[in-house]
């Protein structure tokens, strides 16, 4: 084992970190930068440091975590917690509602979901938010509410100018959102989650599982839905939505919300979107849709709804006109929800022979196929052509990121997230 490789052990046991989820060239440059600070000769001087200095792994931590969060990132999630603390209120009038978010980095996410509890009307008396993170420093930025305009990038600026005041370039949090949020330094590697006051009814929780590998991340999962009552509701980001167990978890609200009501196998008198449990493939194909109204990414869309012949069914010949794109696209994901996968085989052939402007969906579709057989390979050239055919297919850039990541190419998994997530952004500003 290298000296390197030595290093991000220490950084897995310490907080979890899955090197291979932002690569060895990070930690190396974290790396070189404490050897500048110590004034290290080598690397072998430094690793001996970093074994016998116990606060030496914190200031490696701090210098390979780097936190990248602004005001209300992606909105849905923030729509779907104002929904849900309503009716939670109107089933339990007085009833405190406690929020955790972890990590809250430098503060934006837990002001957040602050500002957006008080714009809708919800009382200052009537809910609690702790926020957890791994860094003292990042905490005591939070603590003290300043913040630039790289902070405000996707945010109203109705909340920069009710809720901040502009000082030295610099935009302070008032008093009023500053008090509804208690900073705590805490690692959901090495801690419990749940304090004396009991469990939470809300958890934010995104773009923290993408750093763990299985193991790690099945932990955290536990860990989270131990500090959840039961109808609970969970956050997480939007390339982390395959790590939450259907088993104990059922979506809630709009797909792009990324929430999850704790079920623990039984649905429990808790708010509810009016939506069913849905599997990864239910959460691609809203994506899919959602693609189709946001990025008309169907080749002849511009004008209208595609009038397009539908793939055959079982038993059934294609009547030409009858079926617009949304329902090619049910009836894929239909045969794929039966596991009637011959049948979903023949309807993707049937596409790319008389359907090419749809053929990206018949290679997704396949990619699915190929992973239910465990064919990593397979599935990882159909998700390809996916995005060949189109490069702001969404689900597959998800679908590719899992994969590189349970593969340990951790550059490579970076580099789909970070395409998923401007798609994402892209699809977000075209909705506004």
């Amino acid at each position: 084992m290298t000296e390197i490789e030595t290093i991000a052990s220490l950084l897995r046991q310490a907080i979890g970190l899955n090197p291979s989820s932002i690569g060895h060239d990070v930690i190396r440059r974290a790396v070189s930068s404490r050897m500048l600070v110590i004034q290290a000769a080598g690397i072998s001087e430094y690793l001996a440091h970093l074994t016998s200095d116990a606060d030496e792994i914190k200031c490696l931590i701090e210098a390979v975590v780097i936190p990248e969060t602004s005001f209300f990132r992606d909105r849905e999630p923030f729509s779907a917690l104002v929904e849900y603390v309503r009716k939670l209120n109107a089933l339990q009038p007085g009833k405190v509602i406690r929020i955790l978010s972890i990590p809250s980095s430098t503060g934006e996410e837990p002001y957040s979901i602050a500002m957006a509890l008080l714009e809708s009307g919800v009382k200052k008396t009537d809910f609690t938010i702790k926020a957890h993170d791994i860094s003292e420093p990042l905490l005591v930025m939070a603590r003290q509410g300043i913040y630039t305009e790289y902070s405000f990038r996707g945010c109203d600026e109705y909340y920069k100018l009710k809720y901040f005041t502009k000082a030295d370039n610099a935009y302070h949090l008032s008093e009023s959102v500053k008090s509804c949020v208690e900073f705590t330094q805490a690692n959901i590697h090495t801690d419990e989650l749940i304090d004396r006051e009991g469990q939470y009814d809300v958890v934010f929780c995104r773009n923290l599982l993408i750093y763990f590998d299985k193991e790690v991340k099945d932990i955290a999962i536990r860990k989270l839905s131990a500090a959840l009552v039961k109808g609970g509701l969970l956050f997480v980001g939007h390339a982390e939505t395959a790590s939450v167990p259907p088993t104990e978890f059922a979506r809630y609200g709009a797909s792009r919300s990324f929430a999850y009501v704790k079920t623990s196998g039984k649905q429990e008198p808790a708010p509810t979107a009016g939506e069913p449990k849905a599997s990864i493939a239910q959460r691609s194909l809203d994506m899919i849709r959602q693609l189709q109204e946001q990025r008309r990414i169907i080749a002849g869309q511009n004008h209208g709804p595609v009038t397009q012949a539908a793939p055959p069914t079982a038993g059934r010949e294609p009547v030409r006109g009858e079926q617009t794109q949304p329902s090619l696209v049910e009836r894929l994901e239909a045969s794929f929800q039966r596991k009637d996968f011959r049948e979903l085989s023949q309807q993707c052939a049937w596409i790319m022979e008389n359907s090419p402007e749809n053929t990206s969906h018949a290679f997704y579709y396949l990619g699915l196929i190929c992973l239910r057989n465990a064919d990593v390979d397979g599935a990882r050239a159909s998700f390809k052509k996916t995005i060949y055919l189109d490069p702001d297919y969404y689900p597959a850039l998800l679908q590719l990121h899992q994969i590189e990541h349970g593969q340990g190419n951790g550059a490579l998994a970076q580099r789909y997230y970070q395409r998923a997530e401007r798609v994402m952004q892209r699809m977000t500003a075209d909705k506004r």
